[in-house]
C-alpha cells in the first residue's frame, strides 16, 4: 500500500516547525507583565537535563512525568499509556480492573517503537494539548509528538535505525510466521496477548523480523505510525493516517452567558484527521463527525473517533454570582441574623499556612456577604476590615510564613513550604495551589466587591496569585499558562513536582471549583470582563468533568460496579480512580471532601439527582463518632434534598469546620430550592 504523504523534503520542513511551536494565547488579555511584588528565590528541586524547551516548565500539567525524575514514570496520553525511556517510546493499551476500592489501569509495555543507536532524550515543545519529546544522536534524531486522543502513536525518523518490541510474543507480521525481510509500508503485527497493531510507514522499509525484535535492516528517514486494532473495518485506519496531529491550540470566545471552546490541531500531512474524543466532549461537541463509537474502554469511560482538525464546544457559563439564585427564606432570616452575629464575635485566628489561612479568610468573606444580603451594611463593613487587616500581611510579604517567587518554576510558594516539602500541604511542591490561593482570591474578591481601591492598592498581589493559577497568557514569562488546568479532560490536576506512578492527581474538585469561582468573582468586583468570563469558564469546565468523573450516578458509563455503587470517587489519578483520601477513609472524608466549601456556585456544582444517590452512602457515616465539623457538611448535603430535616440538625451542632460557620450552614439550607 503506497501511502500519499507529501515529499519528505517539505514533510520534515513542516514537522521541525510544528513540532517546535508553541500555543498561542489561551486568553486574549493580560493579567499583568509586572513582575511578582515577592522575594524571588531558587527551588531546591531542579528541572533536569531532559527539559529542553522554551517557556516556562509546567509543574501541574499532565505530561509532566516525562521529565520528572528522570523521567521514566507512566503519562495519560489516552487512549494509551505512555513511557518515554533511553531510546524508545513505549506504549501501552490496558485493560481495566474493579474492585469497591478503585478501578485501575496497569502500564505494560504493549509495544515499543525506537531506535537501536545511542541517543539522548530530550523534551523540546509542549503546549495543552500536546508535548514533544525528541532522541538525537550525531545530527540524527527521532521525534514523537504526542498528542491527546490520538489513536496512532507517530515517531518521525531522520537518520536512525528504527526498532518494534513487545512485552509479549509476536506471533505472525502481515499473516505470516515472522521472517527476515519483509518490506513494505504496512505492517499488521499479531501478539499473543490477543491484540494486533498495524504499523505504517511514510516510505517503504524492510524490516527484519527474525528474532525477539523488529528491527529496520538499515537507517530511515520518514514516518512510522502505530495504532493498535480496534474496528474491523481496517480502511478507516488506512483512510486517516496520512494526516498526523503534532500539537493543538485551545482557545474560545464568549457570547452572552455562553463559551465557545475551539480546539484546534496542529496538523502535517494531507487528508482528514482522525482524533478521539472523551464523554465530557462528546457532550457538548458542534457539528462533529462520529466514527468508531465507544472504540476505546479507558479508565474515564469510553472513547470515540472524531474527523477534523477542528473542534468547537459549547459550555453554558454560570449566571450565580455573590449570592443564590433566590433570597433567604423568610422565615429563617431571624435566626440567620442571630447566627451571624454570633460569628463575627467569634472569628478566632489565622492559620499561618497558605490553606489553612485561605479557609479561615474565605469564612469571614461568607459572613460579609450573608451580612451584604440580610442588609447590615455595618456589620459587613466591619467584618471587611477585619479581612483587611489580616489580608494585607499576605498582600506585602510581611507575614511570618510570607510567600516567595519561585524563579526556577515560575510560580508562587511559601516560605516553608519552600523550606520543607512536606510542609504546608505541599504548597512548596506546587501542590495544590488552586485550592490555597483560591481561597484567598476569593476573600480579596469579597472585600473587593465593596472596597474597590483595596483591590487597586494591592493588585499585583493579588494577580500574583491569580497568575499562578490561572495565567491567561503565554507572553507572561513569569508564569506557564493555566498551570493546573488539563483543557483535555476539562479538570485541574492537583499534584504539582511528584512523579507519581499513577501519574497526576486531584483529591477535592469543589476547591477546585471554588479557586476558580474565585476568579470570577473577582473579575466581577474589579469591573474586569475578561477575568470574570476567564473564571467562568475555567468553572464550567471544571464543573463539567467533575459531573462525569467524580460524581456517579445510575446510568453513567463511566465506571461499572462495584466501585460505581460508592457513588463518588474521592482521587482521580492518570491511571486509576480510587474511594479514599488522602487523609482518611471514612465516608465523610470521601463524599464531602468533594462538597466543601458550600457557596453559592454549590448549587450547580452538586445537582440534587446526584445527591439524591450519593445520600444513602454517606449518611452512613452519621452512625459512627465523627466531629461536628465533618457533621456539618453532611447534613448541608442533606439541604440539598430535604431543607427541613437539613435546617433541624444544623441547629444541633456544637462546633463547624474552620471554612464553615453555622451562619453559612444555615444560610445553605435556607436559600435551597
Amino acid at each position: 500500500m503506497a501511502l500519499k504523504y507529501l515529499s519528505l523534503a517539505v514533510l520534515a520542513l513542516l514537522c521541525i516547525n510544528q513540532c517546535a511551536s508553541q500555543a498561542t494565547s489561551i486568553a486574549p488579555f493580560t493579567l499583568s507583565t509586572a513582575a511578582p511584588p515577592y522575594t524571588a528565590v531558587d527551588h531546591h528541586k531542579q528541572i533536569g537535563s531532559i527539559w529542553n524547551a522554551p517557556g516556562a516548565a509546567p509543574t501541574n500539567y499532565w505530561f509532566t512525568n516525562l521529565f520528572l525524575d528522570n523521567g521514566k514514570t507512566p503519562v495519560d496520553q489516552m487512549p494509551y499509556l505512555i513511557k518515554t525511556v533511553d531510546n524508545s517510546v513505549n506504549i501501552s493499551s490496558p485493560g481495566i480492573s474493579n474492585s469497591k476500592a478503585s478501578v485501575m489501569t496497569v502500564f505494560i509495555p504493549n509495544l515499543s517503537v525506537g531506535c537501536a543507536e545511542n541517543v539522548t532524550r530530550t523534551l523540546t515543545s509542549y503546549d495543552h494539548l500536546a508535548v514533544t519529546m525528541e532522541w538525537n544522536a550525531d545530527n540524527k534524531k527521532m521525534t514523537l509528538p504526542l498528542v491527546r486522543g490520538s489513536p496512532y502513536v507517530t515517531m518521525i525518523y531522520n537518520g536512525l535505525t528504527p526498532y518494534i518490541d513487545s512485552n509479549a510474543v509476536i506471533l505472525k507480521v502481515n499473516d505470516q510466521s515472522p521472517k527476515a525481510g519483509t518490506t513494505g509500508t504496512r505492517f499488521k503485527i499479531y501478539m499473543n496477548n490477543g491484540q494486533t497493531w498495524i504499523i505504517y510507514a511514510s516510505n517503504s522499509i524492510t524490516l527484519d523480523c527474525s528474532g525477539d525484535i523488529i528491527r529496520a535492516t538499515g537507517p530511515y528517514t520518514g514516518v512510522l505510525r502505530a495504532i493498535i486494532k480496534k474496528t474491523d473495518d481496517e480502511s478507516l485506519l488506512d483512510a486517516h493516517v496520512v494526516s498526523y496531529p503534532t500539537g493543538g491550540e485551545v482557545s474560545y470566545n464568549v457570547e452572552g452567558d455562553t463559551a465557545f471552546i475551539h480546539f484546534n490541531w496542529k496538523v502535517v500531512g494531507q487528508g482528514e484527521l482522525l482524533m478521539f474524543a472523551v464523554p465530557h466532549q462528546l457532550d457538548i461537541l458542534q457539528n462533529a463527525t462520529i466514527v468508531m463509537p465507544k472504540a476505546f474502554k479507558i479508565l474515564k469511560g469510553f472513547m470515540s473517533g472524531v474527523i477534523g482538525n477542528k473542534w468547537v464546544m459549547k459550555e453554558p457559563l454560570t449566571t450565580i454570582n455573590w449570592n443564590a439564585p433566590r433570597p433567604i427564606a423568610a422565615d429563617k432570616l431571624d435566626a440567620i441574623k442571630t447566627a451571624l452575629a454570633a460569628d463575627v464575635e467569634n472569628t478566632g485566628t489565622s492559620p499561618g499556612d497558605p490553606y489553612g489561612f485561605g479557609k479561615s479568610i474565605a469564612r469571614l468573606g461568607r459572613l460579609a456577604l450573608i451580612a451584604d444580603e440580610v442588609g447590615d451594611t455595618a456589620l459587613a463593613g466591619r467584618i471587611r476590615g477585619k479581612m483587611r487587616s489580616r489580608l494585607n500581611p499576605w498582600m506585602w510579604g510581611n507575614n511570618t510564613n510570607s510567600l516567595r517567587y519561585d524563579r526556577t518554576w515560575k510560580g508562587l510558594c511559601s516560605k516553608n513550604g519552600l523550606a520543607n516539602e512536606g510542609a504546608d500541604y505541599g504548597n512548596g511542591m506546587y501542590n495544590d495551589h488552586h485550592f490555597h490561593y483560591g481561597y484567598i482570591i476569593y476573600g480579596a474578591a469579597v472585600v473587593g466587591k465593596k472596597n474597590p481601591e483595596w483591590v487597586q492598592a494591592n493588585r499585583e498581589s493579588i494577580m500574583a496569585m491569580v497568575r499562578d493559577i490561572a495565567n491567561p497568557n503565554t507572553n507572561d514569562t513569569f508564569y506557564p499558562v493555566a498551570r493546573l488546568k488539563d483543557w483535555y479532560w476539562g479538570h485541574s490536576w492537583a499534584s504539582g513536582l511528584y512523579s507519581f506512578g499513577d501519574n497526576k492527581n486531584q483529591e477535592s474538585t469543589s476547591e477546585s471549583v471554588n479557586g476558580y469561582y474565585g476568579i470570577q468573582l473577582l473579575g466581577l468586583a474589579m469591573g474586569d470582563t475578561a477575568l470574570y468570563n476567564w473564571g467562568r469558564l475555567m468553572l464550567a469546565t471544571e464543573i463539567r468533568s467533575t459531573h462525569k468523573y467524580w460524581q456517579i450516578t445510575s446510568g453513567s458509563e463511566i465506571y461499572d460496579s462495584p466501585f460505581a455503587d460508592r457513588k463518588v470517587v474521592g482521587i482521580v489519578w492518570g491511571l486509576k480512580v480510587d474511594y479514599a483520601t488522602w487523609f482518611g477513609s471514612a465516608a465523610q472524608f470521601i463524599h464531602c471532601i468533594q462538597m466543601l466549601p458550600f457557596t453559592p456556585i454549590s448549587e450547580e456544582l452538586l445537582p440534587a439527582s446526584w445527591i439524591q444517590e450519593e445520600y444513602p452512602v454517606l449518611s452512613g457515616a452519621l452512625t459512627a463518632n465523627i466531629d461536628d465539623g465533618w457533621r456539618g457538611f453532611v447534613h448541608m448535603a442533606l439541604a440539598i434534598i430535604d431543607k427541613a430535616g437539613a435546617w433541624d440538625l444544623i441547629n444541633t451542632l456544637k462546633a463547624y469546620d474552620g471554612g464553615n460557620s453555622k451562619t453559612n450552614a444555615l444560610w445553605w439550607a435556607a436559600t435551597r430550592p
